[in-house]
């Protein structure tokens, strides 16, 4: 069975973008879903609608922890949206100490041959 692209849509809608509870609803694979969601512009801006829907109320939960004084959000959202304020964590690495790679080359008591001893053989 087809499912018709209103359907699909309203099941988008009602699912919040969550695809297992669509296909589940609609009893379609997840193959056949993004089939249909990838050569559909108006399945694809449902979809982004219903998941950006999603961020949204969890961002108004987050905003309520951090209403609430909640220290860990307060750090999440500074660390995350205030980034661009020099909210950041950053890690430093002791470089002190030095590497040093050492080649030892045995000596070589060897007599270089002039150009005469080399004409000779």
């Amino acid at each position: 069975m087809k499912v018709s692209k209103e359907t699909l849509i309203n099941a988008i809608k009602q699912g919040k973008g969550i695809v297992s509870h669509i296909c589940r609803g609609l009893d379609i694979s997840r193959q056949a879903f993004y089939q249909r969601v990838n050569n559909d512009e108006d399945l694809q801006i449902a979809l982004d609608d219903a998941r950006q829907e999603i961020i949204d109320f969890a961002e108004s939960k987050l905003l309520e922890l951090i209403r609430d004084g909640n220290q860990n959000a307060v750090m999440f959202f500074l660390k995350t949206v205030g980034r661009d304020r020099g909210y950041v964590e950053k890690q430093e690495i002791d470089q002190t100490q030095k590497v040093i790679n050492i080649i030892e080359v045995p000596q070589i008591d060897a007599i270089e041959p002039t150009i005469d001893d080399i004409k000779e053989h």
